[in-house]
C-alpha cells in the first residue's frame, strides 16, 4: 500500500520563484527546511507548517541536520551556523571547513564537519545552554 498524502507546504517559494528544498529535519513539533535560496526555515506542526522563524544564509545550503534543540547548517563557503529550535534564533557561526561542508554528525559534546577540501575537523560541541 501506498502512503496517503496529506498535503503540500510551501517552504522556499517566492515572487521571484522556487528555492529547491535540499534538506528536512524534525524535532518534536518542528520541521526545519533549507533551502537553494538561501535560507533555513523552522515550520511548525501544530499550525498548517507555517513558517515560525527563518535565516537567510550568505552561500547555498549544502548540508543541515537537527540535534536535540539545536539545527547545524553547513554552507558552501565552509560555515556552520547553528540555530536554537527553542528560541528561534541563531546562535552562531564558524568556519568548520575549507570549501563546502557537505556533512556533519555529532557524538557526545564532539562535533564532526567534512566537505570538499578532502578533510573532517572535530569541534567541542556548544551546550544547549549556549
Amino acid at each position: 500500500r501506498c502512503p496517503t498524502k496529506l498535503g503540500t507546504f510551501p517552504s522556499h517559494k517566492h515572487n521571484s520563484g522556487t528555492g529547491a528544498v535540499g534538506f528536512l529535519g524534525m524535532v518534536g513539533s518542528y520541521i526545519v527546511s533549507a533551502g537553494a535560496d538561501k535560507a533555513v526555515k523552522v515550520h511548525s506542526l501544530k499550525n498548517d507548517c507555517r513558517v515560525l522563524f527563518g535565516h537567510k544564509t550568505d552561500d547555498f545550503v549544502y548540508s543541515c541536520f537537527v540535534n536535540g534543540r539545536q539545527s547545524f547548517v553547513g554552507l558552501g563557503n565552509g560555515v556552520c551556523i547553528i540555530l536554537d529550535l527553542q528560541k528561534l534564533s541563531c546562535l552562531t557561526n564558524f568556519q568548520a571547513n575549507g570549501s563546502g561542508l557537505r556533512c556533519m554528525c555529532n557524538s557526545g559534546p564532539s562535533l564532526f564537519t567534512a566537505g570538499d577540501d578532502g578533510k573532517f575537523a572535530a569541534f567541542q560541541a556548544m551546550s544547549a545552554a549556549g
